[in-house]
């Protein structure tokens, strides 16, 4: 099973004959071409970006076969989702609400969550930084910054405690960034919307990515998505998703994002310049290397502390496990194991 993604412009998804077909819009003459066919039997997932019109066929199959359809702006900003069976697992989602307003059970997934994050962050650091002799002794330096803020998590009390100790740690894991890039991508520090360089800009598409589809399960999972213990509720977000995507990251989009710039699959001619409301982005069809790479880069399986390299497992199936662990946890209390890196 794969995800469809839909960025050529001003294209039409139809369903005809099992297939999902994508073609273009019609011309003055009445004329459509077709770009591309694919059976809907290998389709789990469509995100569809910028001017993609979706045919009430292609919804219909979509919607009856348990396939999320997320519609993004041109520039990779999530504007919401079709999806189906959201109502199931009422029980569970009960359980979800109740430890929600119960602070304490609130703050101590908040703090898993937080702790696996900065946990990761650390791991990713020493990876960025392995046979990079002229950066280690800063890194060193950073990690033991962070370490320190880790340390506090246990005696956070409140969320917004734990917010500030997150935030102070993302600044400083970035901040040691530019040790890892090349110069001419002109990666300064994490600028979130509008991007202010090519590296911001693929990092908030991929965390847009891997957040969509973090949702996706959460809800075929029954779970509610709006409903997280770390991010407050907010109209449009996906709390539940804001909150698990924290501890893939550093090892999931961060990774991707480094080692596509060192390996020049990503390159400063392939971004437009910066526009004041705009940002950053892909120019034209370059957005294409930016999937491909993608997909291929979450097929592999990932590494996982303490686990051995023949029982690794791909970015899907350790999603599947850590949406299953917190809605045990959710469900029955115990402890809540995040992902580790």
């Amino acid at each position: 099973m794969s995800t469809l993604y839909l960025c050529s412009q001003k294209t039409k998804l139809r369903f005809m004959d099992n297939h999902f077909v994508l073609t273009t819009f019609e011309d003055e003459y009445g004329r459509s071409y077709e770009v591309k066919r694919i059976s809907g039997r290998q389709i789990d997932s469509v995100l569809a970006f910028g001017i993609i019109a979706i045919t009430r066929e292609a919804l219909t199959y979509c919607m009856s076969n348990g396939i999320t359809v997320s519609y993004f702006s041109s520039n990779g900003k999530y504007i919401g989702s079709s999806v189906s069976n959201e109502a199931k697992c009422s029980e569970l989602k009960l359980c979800q609400y109740a430890r929600y307003f119960n602070d304490v059970h609130r703050l101590y997934l908040a703090k898993m969550i937080v702790m696996g994050k900065i946990r990761n962050q650390i791991a990713t650091l020493k990876y960025f930084s392995h046979n990079r002799d002229n950066a280690a002794e800063q890194v060193e330096q950073v990690i033991s910054q962070m370490e320190m803020h880790m340390k506090r998590i246990g005696s956070a009390e409140s969320v917004r405690e734990l917010d500030g100790i997150e935030g102070v740690s993302a600044s400083l894991y970035f901040g040691i960034w530019r040790r890892f890039l090349p110069w001419e991508l002109g990666f300064v520090k994490r600028i979130k919307h509008p991007a202010t360089d090519p590296v911001n800009a693929m990092l908030s598409l991929g965390y847009t990515l891997l957040t969509n589809l973090i949702r996706g399960i959460a809800v075929a999972r029954g779970l509610e998505p709006s409903i997280g213990y770390l991010h407050e509720q907010h109209s449009n977000r996906p709390s539940l998703a804001c909150d698990l995507i924290e501890e893939f990251r550093a090892p999931i989009v961060d990774r991707f994002v480094v080692r596509g710039c060192n390996l020049q699959q990503f390159r400063p001619e392939m971004f437009s310049e910066n526009d004041p409301v705009k940002g950053v982005r892909f120019k034209g069809d370059f957005i294409r290397a930016f999937f491909s790479s993608w997909e291929m880069f979450i097929s592999k399986n990932v590494r996982e502390y303490g686990v051995a390299e023949e029982d690794r497992k791909d970015l899907i199936s350790l999603i599947v496990r850590q949406v299953d662990r917190i809605a045990g946890v959710i469900r029955n209390g115990g402890v809540y194991e995040p992902f580790r890196f």
